[in-house]
């Protein structure tokens, strides 16, 4: 409270020297004193326009309020979309599994490294916060493929079982640091799908999907090498881009642009 009145003082300060000034402006004493018409209506002018400061600046900060929460709101409403398609997902490419073993999140490129945007079964893991540069784990593997492989395979998902997932693979396959090993220990297998959106002619790096197990194996482990499984992950990640892409305006602003365009 102490606070919020230190910036209003000064303002008050300013509107009573406007009320002040466009009644001293009209005193005979002061009409003597400033015979020019023009002069006095100049300097009354100015300060009505201090005693309306007031009116203004309150305006101006209502209207910002009103934006910054709109903005806070199309964020949350975008990050809830994104979360219930991240469940949905799981949900339609894992029939037959048991669903609660299954994760799945959105990592977009903030500062040069993936970041999670969103998630589903992700908030209790201690990965949820991990982060990954360029060709590091299977999300930074999927990020690099993205922007350096030939056009038939730039937009293949990058797949790991539990034989590449030891902590010796996890360093000299996937360059993950003694940290990330830790943080990310308790992880199964992963499927990561790089993301684009897309405009004419060209498409834009997004992001990484990722679907992975915990706490138990697949029960059909063997999908996860089956090309039509593949093709149906990529499928789910052209959804996940096209939410962000046309819901997700508050949440691409976090997304670095620098994306590599093919």
């Amino acid at each position: 409270m102490r606070r919020r009145m230190s910036g209003v003082w000064p303002l008050l300060g300013v509107v009573a020297v406007g009320v002040a000034a466009a009644i001293v402006v009209d005193l005979d004493a002061t009409k003597g004193l400033i015979t020019s018409v023009e002069l006095r209506v100049g300097i009354k002018a100015l300060a009505l326009l201090l005693s309306a400061g007031s009116g203004v600046y309150s305006y101006m900060r209502s209207e910002q309020r009103h934006r910054e929460s709109s903005h806070k709101q199309e964020k949350r409403e975008a990050i809830a979309l994104l979360e219930a398609t991240l469940a949905s997902s799981i949900q339609n490419l894992f029939v037959g599994e048991l669903l609660q073993t299954i994760r799945a999140n959105l990592m977009v490129v903030s500062h040069n490294e993936l970041q999670m945007l969103a998630g589903a079964n992700m908030l209790v893991f201690p990965d949820f916060k991990v982060r990954l540069r360029l060709g590091q784990g299977c999300a930074g593997t999927a990020w690099q493929r993205a922007i350096d492989s030939t056009i038939s395979d730039f937009w293949r998902p990058v797949v790991a079982t539990s034989n590449d997932l030891t902590a010796r693979r996890q360093k000299d396959k996937w360059h993950l640091t003694d940290e990330q090993i830790r943080l990310t220990g308790h992880i199964l297998w992963i499927v990561s799908i790089p993301l684009f959106t897309k405009s004419p002619g060209q498409r834009t790096f997004l992001g990484v999907l990722n679907f992975d197990g915990v706490h138990q194996q697949l029960r059909h482990a063997d999908r996860l090498s089956q090309p039509d499984f593949l093709g149906q992950c990529a499928a789910v990640g052209e959804r996940v881009a096209e939410v962000v892409s046309t819901r997700g305006a508050a949440l691409l602003e976090q997304i670095d642009a620098g994306g590599r365009k093919r």
